[in-house]
């Protein structure tokens, strides 16, 4: 998997021969959110639009699926063909997936704002 921030630095993370570009168009599907996982993807919006530029590429997908076989408060990341997945068995896996994106993939550190520095 290597997924692309496309931005002022590259981020690019090589795990296996697959690709998904992450920039502001990424579009992100499921059918119905909670509350904090909205909340989350709004959080994961907003460090998309601070480390990525504007580009008229088309972003990947982001799918969110709820995968009861995973333990509790556990989420799992993939990549088929263009969609980055996002598996999860219940609202916490979700929440801690999409958070791991934002430190993980953007490189963006938690809680960035409490310290009051700008995201890398």
């Amino acid at each position: 998997i290597s997924v692309f921030c496309l931005s002022f630095l590259s981020l690019p993370i090589h795990i296996k021969a697959m690709s998904v570009i992450v920039n502001r168009n990424l579009h992100i599907s499921r059918d119905s959110f909670t509350e904090a996982v909205r909340r989350a993807l709004a959080v994961l919006k907003r460090d998309i639009e601070a480390c990525c530029e504007e580009s008229s590429d088309l972003g990947s997908k982001l799918k969110l699926v709820s995968d009861t076989s995973l333990e509790r408060e556990s989420f799992r990341l993939t990549v088929e063909g263009n969609e980055l997945l996002l598996s999860a068995s219940d609202e916490p896996g979700f929440v801690y997936g999409i958070y791991h994106i934002s430190e993980k993939i953007l490189g963006i550190p938690p809680f960035w704002f409490w310290t009051r520095s700008f995201p890398p």
